[in-house]
C-alpha cells in the first residue's frame, strides 16, 4: 500500500486509504473518489464482495474500480470483471507505468449512465 500511495502522490493524486473493505466502502460513500484501487484479499470481506456493494450503491456505482492483486489467474480476472471492476493489475506492479495504467483504466470506465 505504501508503494502505491507513493507512486500516486508523485502524480499529484490525493490518496485516501483503508486497510479493511468496510472502511473503504465508508470512505468511498463519503468522499466519492475519482477511482478505487481494490485488493482482492482483505480482513472482514473480500474485494469481490466489496466491489458488488459499491456497484449496487447509486452513490458509488459510477466510480471506476481497479483490482490490484497477486493473482494472475484468468478465472480471478473474470470473477473481478463479473463483480464490476473496470481494470485488473497484477503484482508486482511496474512503478514506472503504474500511474499511467490507472489513468488508462479511468478513461475507458463507463459513464454513470451506462452502468
Amino acid at each position: 500500500m505504501r508503494l502505491f500511495r507513493a507512486i500516486l502522490q508523485l502524480e499529484d493524486a490525493i490518496v485516501l486509504q483503508a486497510e479493511r473493505a468496510l472502511k473503504g466502502i465508508e470512505i468511498a460513500r463519503s468522499e466519492l473518489p475519482d477511482v478505487i484501487l481494490m485488493d482482492m484479499q482483505m480482513p472482514e470481506m473480500d474485494g469481490l464482495t466489496a466491489i458488488r456493494i459499491l456497484r449496487a450503491d447509486p452513490l458509488t456505482q459510477h466510480i471506476p474500480i481497479i483490482v490490484i492483486t497477486a493473482s494472475a489467474m484468468n478465472e480471478d480476472r473474470q470473477r473481478a470483471q463479473q463483480a464490476g471492476c473496470n481494470g485488473y493489475i497484477t503484482k508486482p506492479v511496474d512503478p514506472a507505468s503504474f500511474g499511467s495504467q490507472i489513468v488508462a483504466f479511468m478513461q475507458v470506465a463507463p459513464a454513470a449512465s451506462e452502468l
